[in-house]
């Protein structure tokens, strides 16, 4: 919305933002009598995971406009009339993940034997995840995988398992049973964790 503030009317009113990505139609107005406003100039902008990652948009335009004389008259956009500040378009940010835990047993499951656990993470979120990490408190099981640097959005990666060898207690009990937890950061540092499942929900 472009107001002439001044005492001159103005000509050739028109609107730029550097923003990549941002398309604006409406450019120019023709002309801007005193106190007039306009607000037929529009921008769309599609928003990108780094937005998302961000959880803003911000961004400034800039206006121009001549005077009688020809002289340019400029503004930097702001949030009112008196002043130049960013606007800033918040973004939700949802991140989650999910870990889904199986077991395949190398031979029979007698003393001995090796269960091979693979831990599949999925990103279910809507931000990326950095510094993926399971862990499992069993006594005796062996990760191997940890971390994965990062996992975008909608990913899924199994490159973490673990070993464990099965024991007489284990045999007697007559199953092997045990949670783990996926734990990784989102774009705020924040910590996102899921207990294993045998599915994603």
């Amino acid at each position: 919305a472009v107001t002439n503030t001044g005492n001159t009317t103005l000509t050739d009113v028109m609107v730029s933002d550097p923003m990549a990505g941002l398309t604006i139609t409406g450019n120019p107005i023709q002309t801007l009598a005193v106190g007039a406003s306009s607000s037929v100039i529009k921008g769309t902008y599609t928003i990108t995971q780094a937005d998302i990652d961000a959880g803003k948009v911000t961004n400034t335009a800039l206006a121009t406009a001549k005077d009688p004389k020809g002289n340019e008259v400029t503004d930097t956009s702001g949030t009112a009339v008196d002043n130049n500040n960013p606007t800033t378009t918040p973004i939700t940010q949802k991140p989650s993940i999910a870990l889904v835990k199986t077991a395949s047993v190398a031979g029979t499951g007698i003393l001995g034997d090796v269960i091979t656990y693979t831990f599949a993470v999925t990103n279910t979120g809507n931000t990326s995840l950095t510094n993926v990490v399971v862990t499992d408190p069993m006594v005796g099981l062996t990760i191997t995988g940890n971390p994965i640097a990062t996992l975008a959005v909608g990913a899924s990666n199994a490159t973490i398992k673990g070993t464990y060898t099965i024991t007489q207690a284990d045999i007697d009990a007559g199953k092997v049973v045990n949670t783990a937890l996926a734990t990784a950061q989102d774009p705020k540092g924040n910590d996102v964790t899921d207990i294993s499942g045998t599915t994603v929900t």
